[in-house]
């Protein structure tokens, strides 16, 4: 009977180190690991000092500058498009699927909803004064909008109508607990809250000191908290001063240091330090915000260098569309010429697009494309003036790339009256008298 038990044991003990072994190649083979990264062309047009940033679904980048109040937006190319000004020390801004676009302002304690046309809806909750500090705005997927309200150590959490839900978070000091949360990204695959804050540590005599901290918390566990990550310090892996969070979908976190002057990347899983993003040539100055897109393109907010700054991550898209605005003219009778657009991925990662139009006046010659790295396509795009009056048309054109990023083409039409020849009087009649040469007489044409 013992030797029985023997065998059973031995093979219990066999079948846990195989699980083990399992389980561990998971773990490794899952394991995030640094990205390569190329600095791309910054964002300097209209810029003096920006502080947070954020991509609607097409890939447009809204820039909020506190010390101008306003918030600038450019195309996914980073063609600028429109200014919304008259803020209130914006510090904070997202954009929801519907192309909202929310504010926060700091000295009024709120946070503004705008629609695409730039026009103001509502304002969350309350309104003025709902918020100590609205530090960070993040939006999931199932339009529930995340405020870090830096001065009251919370995120409070609002439905998409604006209505408050419910809020988490306290001051303190061990995990599950805030100082002054800075910034918010989601990771939709985990579903998980990603916050950083400037969590208080001791200072060796006795009192306490900011540091920094990045926690990560359970969406679907009614925001539990699950670990948390990153040594106060300077230096290789050390958080000084976490401004800014972002998190892509390959398990990675990038945090700026605003102090340190870099993004530091870290495994969101397991907290580990993978590596720092930075350009010896062309540093940062005080990155603050930080976003990035579908295509792999990292944007982060350098404040005093007047700059956005952009890093390609891995394998990425970076589309450029020209022109971006087309002219015609011609008669009902007679259509213009069709005139061509380029397609150019400036990126390493193979692009995908589409053409599409609203304008039934308007055809597209190609409506899809591939196109590989460093390399560029065409489309041919006409207009057609049969069954349309005189006057003046406008349309577009909308180019996409397969992760969401699009260019809008501009077509302006004008349709000219079809001439139509008219002379007067109809007959011409002349008398001579005795071989005299009559008169001369006029036509009206």
């Amino acid at each position: 009977m013992k030797r029985c038990k023997a065998k059973i044991t031995a093979s219990v003990v066999k079948i846990c180190i195989l699980l083990f072994l399992l389980q561990l190649t998971a773990i490794i083979s899952h394991a995030a690991v640094m990205p390569a990264f190329d600095r791309l062309s910054p964002l300097t047009a209209s810029l003096n000092a920006p502080t947070d940033v954020t991509l609607d679904q097409y890939g447009s980048l809204y820039v909020a500058e506190s010390i101008n109040n306003k918030v600038i937006r450019y195309t996914q190319s980073g063609t600028y498009l429109d200014v919304l000004s008259g803020l209130a020390k914006p510090i904070s801004i997202a954009v929801d699927s519907s192309i909202r676009i929310y504010v926060g302002n700091k000295d009024t304690g709120n946070v503004e909803v705008y629609d695409s046309g730039l026009g103001l809806l509502y304002k969350l909750g309350s309104g003025d004064g709902e918020f100590g500090q609205p530090g960070a705005i993040a939006i999931d997927s199932a339009g529930k909008i995340y405020v870090a309200d830096s001065n009251t150590d919370e995120i409070k959490i609002y439905n998409s109508d604006g209505s408050f839900d419910t809020k988490f978070g306290a001051g303190g000091v061990g995990d599950g607990f805030f100082n002054f949360p800075t910034s918010i990204a989601i990771d939709e695959a985990a579903e998980e809250l990603i916050i950083t804050d400037l969590q208080l540590i001791a200072d060796g005599w006795g009192g306490q000191i900011e540091g920094s901290r990045v926690h990560v918390y359970d969406k679907n566990a009614g925001y539990a908290h699950k670990r948390s990550f990153g040594d106060y310090g300077v230096g290789s892996g050390k958080l000084a001063k976490a401004m800014g969070v972002a998190a892509d979908g390959d398990g990675r976190v990038y945090v700026t240091d605003s102090v340190q002057h870099v993004v530091h990347v870290y495994d969101s899983a397991t907290g580990g330090f993978l590596g720092t993003i930075f350009d010896l040539v062309d540093p940062l100055r005080n990155p603050l915000g930080v976003v990035i897109g579908g295509g792999n393109k990292l944007y982060i907010a350098s404040l005093t260098t007047r700059k956005v700054e952009v890093y390609g991550i891995d394998q990425y898209q970076d589309m450029t569309v020209s022109p971006l605005s087309l002219s015609y003219s011609g008669q009902t009778s007679d259509d213009p010429d069709a005139k061509t657009v380029t397609i150019t991925n400036n990126g390493t990662a193979t692009l995908n697009w589409t053409a599409s139009t609203a304008a039934g006046w308007i055809s597209i010659s190609d409506e899809t494309g591939t196109v590989l790295a460093t390399e560029a396509s065409t489309t041919d795009i006409d207009v057609n003036l049969g069954g349309l009056s005189a006057g003046t048309y406008n349309g577009s054109v909308n180019i996409s790339a397969a992760t969401g990023e699009t260019e809008t083409v501009s077509v302006e039409l004008t349709v000219l009256p079809t001439p139509e020849l008219s002379v007067s009087p109809g007959t011409l009649e002349y008398t001579s008298a005795n071989g005299s040469v009559p008169g001369a007489q006029s036509l009206s044409i």
